[in-house]
């Protein structure tokens, strides 16, 4: 049976500690219990043959799951894994996190977070150490009115799909004005349209294509001549990796497709529009993947036994090495990087994998939490996974990695930003 009441524990990632409630598994009666197994007979076994113990016990389990409240569809798992704590060690720390037992906060993102109903559950581990408690928080959306991700204009690229399409979404319904972007300028116009129904105002939408550095330097003279500063730019438009055994693909310029848009693209639309703008913007965020790739210097544009996997993998890892680099260049701005989410339900992921398990809008508050947090704290050159500042590939804090990088991509740009 397992224990009940109340205990502490510690967050086995983080080692916070928090009290918790445990479930006790409901007692039954012997007629209850005999009446259960003659049910279970019946349905799954021939001839009405008894249940073995193992069959019993199972379903037994089954059934007192069944019994535990389950966290609402509006909360989010968070993935804090909690485990019981020796006692001494709880009395030696201090208890944070939970006021009281129906609420607490998470350990990973500080947020509040709640569990199925008035209590956090904490279930038996199933792995090695079964002696070991652990749960999943859940956490629930809670907006302020004070958040600093309001009233600003932000140019979020990629906007007609995906991430992009609810990044957008969300920061307009948050009170920003909202620039959108796409490639095609039927889709665009629709998507701001659809906003306005929405809103009541019609966004703003500029159209270029990224893997063409004249499409992208002619939007953001355009863009530069009706508005003097933007607030924020949100890099997210990009092509992904293609299916396997896809045959390399050029741009009309002739660089390789993916190192193009990924990379070429939004170092060509940010520091064109850093030369033109009468203000610089508050935040640059540039939307990367947690599986990033060593660039080789030597073949930057994946001429040698091509992978698209490989090609997009390194055009990310790009674009992290040029945000640590803008980073220094411009240390009063909050420059960073930040990986969304792993298998959002997005057309790179569909086209790549052909399935998916989450959603563009956990991408989206991702990309509203890190941004938030960054002009909050005036945070800058970090790279984040989701919506903790993490490490990205060793390459990223190389600085010899990072020089090399910036005069191989100042000949490929020289074209456009010589014109500015």
């Amino acid at each position: 049976m397992r224990p009940s009441g109340s205990v502490v524990a510690v967050c086995a990632r983080l080692g916070t500690v928090i009290d918790a409630t445990l479930h006790k598994r409901p007692a039954l009666s012997r007629g209850e219990r005999i009446r259960g197994r003659s049910k279970r007979a019946g349905a799954g076994n021939r001839g009405g043959a008894s249940p073995t113990e193992p069959e019993a016990a199972s379903a037994g389990r089954a059934a007192w799951r069944n019994t535990i409240p389950r966290p609402k569809i509006r909360e989010r798992a968070c993935g804090c894994r909690i485990s019981l704590a020796p006692h001494a060690l709880a009395r030696a720390a201090p208890v944070r996190g939970i006021a009281r037992r129906e609420k607490g906060r998470c350990t990973r993102t500080g947020r509040a977070v709640m569990c199925g109903g008035r209590e956090l559950c904490l279930w038996l581990d199933q792995g090695p150490r079964k002696s070991a408690l652990s749960f999943l928080a859940y956490e629930k959306e809670e907006e302020s009115d004070d958040m600093p991700a309001r009233g600003m204009k932000v140019l979020v690229t990629g906007s007609t799909d995906g991430i992009g399409r609810a990044t957008a979404k969300l920061l307009l319904e948050r009170g920003n004005e909202v620039i959108l972007h796409g490639r095609s300028s039927e889709k665009v116009r629709e998507l701001a349209h659809e906003f306005e129904l929405v809103t009541g105002t019609r966004p703003r939408h500029v159209v270029a294509d990224l893997s063409s550095l004249a499409s992208v330097a002619s939007m953001v003279r355009a863009l530069a001549a009706e508005l003097p500063a933007l607030d924020v730019i949100i890099n997210n438009a990009g092509v992904g990796p293609g299916k396997k055994g896809d045959a390399r693909e050029e741009t009309e310029d002739g660089y390789e497709k993916r190192f193009a848009v990924n990379y070429l693209g939004p170092v060509a639309l940010t520091e064109l529009w850093l030369s033109l703008c009468q203000r610089p913007p508050k935040a640059i965020l540039n939307v990367t993947v947690s599986g990033q790739e060593t660039l080789d210097f030597e073949d930057l544009m994946s001429t040698r036994g091509y992978e698209g996997l490989r090609a997009y993998r390194r055009s990310k890892l790009a674009l992290i090495l040029w945000t640590f680099d803008l980073a220094q260049k411009y240390p009063d701005l909050a420059i960073n990087a930040v990986h969304p989410g792993a298998m959002l339900d997005t057309k790179i992921v569909r086209e790549t994998f052909g399935q998916s398990w989450g959603k563009p809008e956990d991408g989206a508050r991702a990309i509203r939490v890190v941004l938030e947090r960054s002009l909050d704290e005036q945070l800058t050159g970090e790279y984040f996974d989701v919506e903790r500042p993490a490490r990205a590939n060793a390459q990223a804090y190389d600085d010899r990695a990072r020089g090399a990088l910036r005069r191989a991509t100042e000949p490929l740009l020289a074209p456009v930003l010589a014109a500015r």
